[in-house]
């Protein structure tokens, strides 16, 4: 109810109150307050979330071999022949930047999903909202041989202190899709979208004491190692190196860039540079030591030329 110049207006909630047949404004105010929170409660999360490869498109599925979130492109073109489901779409996708967390929000800021990494490195001073996920609970206790998903560096303290037992992650167990394309050929896959992955399996590793997997990381490196180390050595088409560069880590980056830094500077250098050539004058072309044998006081001498 509005007063002006002495005069009374009825505002909106004034006239909605009355044909509702509620006598007091406040009143209505609460009843349709107390509606719009009912209302929400009833409408189900959609997840709205860009797809990384192809920003144009929203994430509609899940992959279960992946265990990634995909959109309709990504099912027909990088995820072709796999098993799809929409049911649990926002329940346990793995993040393709770093594969031990699983996306657990949503930035505002770039419509993406984030773990608890990229929220803290790659999306730092973004605004966030969690998605829904089926661990939530009213339930403040964890029942007993409950599975969940903890950073390492949570389960690695709990694991110390004897407080959970733990399971090696899923992209490093040896039936892993992901790691069957790393053991096929592993300069084919793009290891921009996993920077972490050999750092993050050093240290699981460790945790469970598994030699196989230190060697299987340790391969996977010399055989990456090789393929920059050829490739910066003989590629000199600016284009081509500029799509090299882009499928790789910024360790793999800098260790491209020193490598190829190296070889152009030894080719300079050879074009630039006099010839090394043999001085015979520098040589000792007689000595004294028939004489020093006969002397041992005296000391050895070498006579070189003018």
């Amino acid at each position: 109810m509005i007063s002006y110049n002495n005069q009374i207006y009825l505002d909106i909630d004034d006239i909605l109150a009355q044909e509702q047949k509620i006598p007091c404004v406040f009143l209505y105010k609460a009843y349709k307050l107390g509606s719009l929170i009912e209302k929400k409660k009833e409408i189900k999360y959609k997840l709205e979330i860009k797809c990384t490869h192809h920003p144009n498109y929203d994430i509609t599925s899940k992959c279960i071999n992946c265990n990634q979130g995909v959109c309709s492109v990504c099912m027909s073109e990088l995820h072709n022949g796999h098993s799809f489901s929409s049911e649990s779409l926002n329940l346990e996708i793995i993040c393709i930047h770093h594969p031990n967390y699983d996306i657990t929000s949503k930035c505002i800021n770039c419509n993406l999903g984030v773990c608890l990494v990229c929220k803290l490195k790659l999306h730092k001073r973004h605004s966030f909202s969690e998605l829904n996920n089926n661990m939530s609970s009213e339930d403040t206790d964890i029942e007993k041989d409950t599975k969940i998903k903890l950073p390492y560096w949570l389960a690695y303290v709990l694991a110390k202190k004897s407080l959970v037992s733990v399971e090696i992650p899923n992209p490093y167990k040896d039936e892993h899709s992901f790691t069957n394309r790393l053991l096929a050929d592993p300069k084919e896959v793009s290891m921009i979208h996993y920077p972490y992955y050999a750092s993050s399996g050093t240290k699981i590793s460790s945790l469970f004491s598994d030699h196989n997997l230190k060697l299987f990381l340790l391969n996977i490196f010399k055989k990456r190692y090789l393929y920059i180390y050829n490739q910066a050595s003989f590629l000199k088409d600016n284009s081509m190196i500029t799509k090299i560069l882009g499928n790789m880590t910024q360790f793999e980056k800098r260790l491209f860039q020193e490598i190829h830094k190296s070889f152009v500077d030894f080719e300079n250098w050879k074009i630039s540079s006099d010839k090394i050539e043999k001085n015979y004058y520098l040589y000792p072309i007689e000595s004294n030591i028939n004489s020093a044998k006969s002397s041992p006081n005296k000391r050895k001498r070498l006579i070189f030329a003018n």
